[in-house]
Parts: structure tokens; C-alpha cells; sequence
């Protein structure tokens, strides 16, 4: 399969590299193991022997941990310097479906609340399809002192959760880049006492 997460820069935690073998649903994993995590990058032709290791669940993502380095194989460096990605919509990102996968979310801006935070701050966004999850970005990432985007526009990264909240994870900056079209209507706000915010969601 083909590594969609980056370790420099690096965009998730370290000892978890997730990889993929397609675009279909169900298509990714991770691998957790910081001695292979040091062996490659995003864009990386990997093989992974899924054999004799152990398959677990770490705060609600799927992971497996192999036994040894010898159960994982660079194949290629920069086999895949811009991987395929999925195109799906924000219910799908939200289904699980597309968990540990690279995935382009069609239409997604940040919601009007945080449109004053740093990338850093890793802001909620939304989507045309009423659904909300957070844009998140290591405090060391390349990024993570810039302001976030103001616009609508597409929006690629990994598809991830910690504690069943979802997130997705931009693997590099162009990743963002497209969120500057006009931005759509997003979910209703509603204000009540001393400026409670309640956003509503998609049935």
C-alpha cells in the first residue's frame, strides 16, 4: 500500500503510520511501531506482512502492531508523491467508512466561531451536508501558527478520530490550500441567555 500520513513534517503522532491499497471503503490501517514509523514517508510504496502481530483498537481507531521490522518493506520512496484520494462527502467521512485513508472532502469551511484560530488551535470545520469535525494539526506542524482558512473549497487529509470525536488531518499544506471560494451556508446558530451557541447537524 501507499503511506498517506507524513513524518516530516510530522502530521500525526509518532509510531503511527497509516497506509492504504486503494480507494474503495475499508481500504486503510495503521501500522503502529515507531522503529518501521522511522523507516518511511507520505507517498512511500510500502509491504506489510499482517501476520503473527496484534490487532487491536486504540481509542476507537483500528490499529496493528507487527511483531518485528521484518514484517514491513519500503518497496519504493516517493512511489506516490500525490496519493490517490477518495472523494466522498461529509456523512461519509463521519460513517468510519474511511477511517486511517487519505480523502478529499468536496465542499469545506471552517465554522464561523473559529475563524479567528491558528491552524494549531485545530479548528472545527463543516460541510455543505450540515456535518462538523475537527481540522486537526500537530502544535509542531509547519502550519500550525498559521491562520486558518477563510474560504469554502476542497479539503484532503486523513481521516481519523481520538475518542470517537472525528478529525481530519491535513498530511501537507496544499492539503487546506483550495478553502478560498465563496463560503456556503452552514449550520444554523442559534443564541440564547448570555450568547450560548447550540449548532445544529444533518438527520
Amino acid at each position: 500500500g501507499i503511506v498517506v500520513s507524513s513524518r516530516e513534517p510530522q502530521t500525526v503522532s509518532e509510531g503511527n503510520l497509516m497506509i492504504q491499497d486503494g480507494t474503495d471503503p475499508h481500504s486503510g490501517i495503521i501500522i503502529y511501531s515507531k522503529s518501521i514509523w522511522g523507516m518511511c514517508n507520505f507517498g512511500d510504496l510500502v509491504e506489510v506482512e499482517l501476520k503473527g502481530g496484534v490487532l487491536e483498537t486504540y481509542y476507537g481507531l483500528t490499529q496493528y502492531k507487527p511483531t518485528g521490522d521484518a514484517q514491513f518493506k519500503v518497496l519504493e520512496e516517493g512511489a506516490a508523491p500525490s496519493p490517490e484520494y477518495a472523494e466522498i462527502t461529509g456523512a461519509q467521512f463521519m460513517s468510519g467508512d474511511y477511517e486511517s485513508q487519505y480523502v478529499k472532502i468536496i465542499a469545506a469551511q471552517v465554522i464561523d466561531a473559529d475563524l479567528g484560530k491558528t491552524m494549531g488551535e485545530s479548528p472545527k470545520v463543516e460541510t455543505e451536508d450540515k456535518n462538523t469535525f475537527l481540522m486537526y494539526s500537530r502544535s509542531n506542524a509547519p502550519w500550525a501558527e498559521d491562520a486558518v482558512p477563510q474560504g469554502a473549497g476542497p479539503l484532503i487529509g486523513l481521516c481519523s478520530s481520538y475518542s470517537a470525536v472525528w478529525q481530519l488531518v491535513p498530511s501537507v499544506a496544499e492539503g487546506f490550500a483550495g478553502m478560498t471560494g465563496e463560503r456556503f451556508s452552514g449550520a444554523p446558530v442559534v443564541k440564547t441567555g448570555d450568547a450560548a451557541e447550540v449548532t445544529g447537524s444533518s438527520a
